[in-house]
């Protein structure tokens, strides 16, 4: 399958902000294959592929029924392979193959389907979640022990999404402050952990894979559905 090639000066753009947030670039000593945003845990070649898989994906959907992705409202975003499709399409043929497809992109681990059937949200629900997004990228950037920008949010319908690579520590956390913020109706995790003990995500033995919804807050405690996913 043919990618569209980047310029590094392109290339290095769209790294930078892949995590939502304003990054540094590092230059020069880091060399080839070190992370180039500051508290990005991803290399710069990942973040790169990350960036290709997101823009391949929505292709091959579209490439499955062009008529119906036309009249849809589909996002992708992948964060270290794990690739997630949000938003809403009355495409039967896109709801049918959408996972098969995306499994066979270069590079993705693992797809996250969250496209729902039905009609496209309106400017006052997608300006309310942009809302959100902002809100809650905002209190994670005042939450001590969290590396903000080892994460990505998006917000679809009220439905916050948090990727990353990140530690359990923080990215419970990050779910906690997410699910207490005002709006939001649930918390998806999608997160690739690292070992607290070792802060190495090329330590294969030390990295997994979390899904984790939690529901927005009732009373005093949250409750939670886990899916530990070990086909990485």
């Amino acid at each position: 399958m043919n990618r569209i090639c980047m310029t590094a000066a392109a290339a290095l753009l769209a790294a930078s902000t892949l995590s939502g947030c304003t990054a540094v670039l590092i230059a020069g000593a880091a060399g080839a294959g070190a992370a180039s945003v500051v508290g990005e845990r991803r290399t710069m070649g990942t973040m790169i592929d990350d960036s290709a898989i997101e823009s391949v994906a929505k292709d091959e959907i579209k490439s499955l029924d062009e008529i119906g992705y036309r009249s849809s409202n589909i996002g992708t975003t992948s964060v270290d392979g794990i690739l997630l499709v949000h938003g809403q399409t009355r495409s039967q043929a896109i709801m049918k193959d959408l996972e098969k497809t995306c499994m066979k992109i270069k590079g993705v681990r693992k797809v996250h389907n969250a496209l729902v059937t039905g009609e496209n949200v309106g400017v006052g629900q997608s300006s309310k979640d942009s809302w959100i997004t902002t809100k809650l990228k905002t209190k994670l950037i005042g939450e001590s022990g969290i590396n903000t920008n080892s994460f990505k949010v998006v917000t679809e319908n009220s439905v916050v999404y948090l990727m990353g690579v990140v530690t359990r520590e923080e990215g419970e956390r990050a779910a906690q402050v997410a699910a207490a913020t005002d709006g939001v109706s649930r918390v998806v995790k999608l997160y690739r952990y690292i070992g607290a003990e070792t802060g190495d995500t090329q330590d294969q033995q030390a990295v997994s894979t979390e899904i984790e919804t939690l529901p927005a807050p009732s009373g005093d405690s949250l409750t939670s559905d886990t899916i530990e996913v070990t086909d990485l």
